[in-house]
Order: structure tokens, then sequence, then C-alpha cells
């Protein structure tokens, strides 16, 4: 998906930006209320940030990782900057949305780590193995 030029709102400071719409499942692009994918240019950081993404939550259960993330910043854990934000496009407010930094380098360094590789996953459902005695990742019964 391509991004379009945007500018970003900051405390009456415009930040030029790149927006584009952000997911794969449904939640994110299914219904009106859409998540974005917001890029800053390089020399204009939004509030430390370079990447990062407005989520659309529509059910209650999407907002565990923005609970999850202000729990793992108090312990003093990785984790990526994260607010709750109006979001007002093309003068339309389009609601409240979770702001979530995307992970990068400037993630590490703002914990003060050295640069490495990051990995991420997803579950969605169960996933069924082959040659094993388990039939689901999350079958913890013993056959």
């Amino acid at each position: 998906m391509r991004y379009i030029k945007a500018g970003l709102l900051d405390n009456n400071k415009l930040i030029k930006a790149k927006i584009r719409y952000r997911g794969d499942t449904i939640p994110h692009w299914g219904n009106e209320k859409k998540s974005i994918r917001v890029k800053t240019s390089k020399g204009q950081l939004y509030q430390g940030m370079r990447v990062f993404n407005l989520l659309a939550p529509k059910f209650a259960w999407q907002l565990n990782n923005y609970f999850s993330y202000q729990l793992a910043k108090r312990l003093g854990l990785i984790s990526p900057k994260t607010k709750l934000v109006r979001v007002i496009l093309n003068n339309e407010d389009r609601g409240v949305h979770i702001l979530v930094e995307q992970l990068r380098e400037i993630t590490l360094r703002r914990h003060h780590l050295m640069p490495a590789d990051i990995y991420q996953g997803e579950i969605i459902g169960k996933d069924k193995h082959t040659d094993s005695h388990i039939s689901h990742l999350f079958d913890v019964s013993l056959k």
C-alpha cells in the first residue's frame, strides 16, 4: 500500500508526514474507522518517533495491548510508546485511536540499547501441528 503526503499538527506545529492504511485483518480496515500508519520526515520526529500506528479499536479486547504496553513501561521493560489519541483527518473527527510506536532502532536507543534485530509474530486462532501428538498450539491435554 502506498503512502500519501500528510501533515501532522502537534501543539500548533506542523510536521511533514506520510500516511497509509495499516493492517492485514478486518478489524484494522473492514469498517469505516480504519487503522493508519504514520511516517514522519527524518528531520521532524513526532514526540521522538519517526514511525507509529494509529490503531482503531472496535472491540474492548483490542485495548489489551495498550494496557500491556503501559504495564511493561511501569515495570521498566522495553515497550513501544503508546497512548490514546483523538484523530482528526481532513477536519473529520475519526474518534479515539491507540497510538503505538513502530518498533525500530530508535526504540532500542531510547531504552539505552544498541540496535539489533527485532522479531515479531502473530498467532491468529489455533495452529495445527503435524508429526506430533499435539493437535493445536494451545492444546495442553496429555495424550
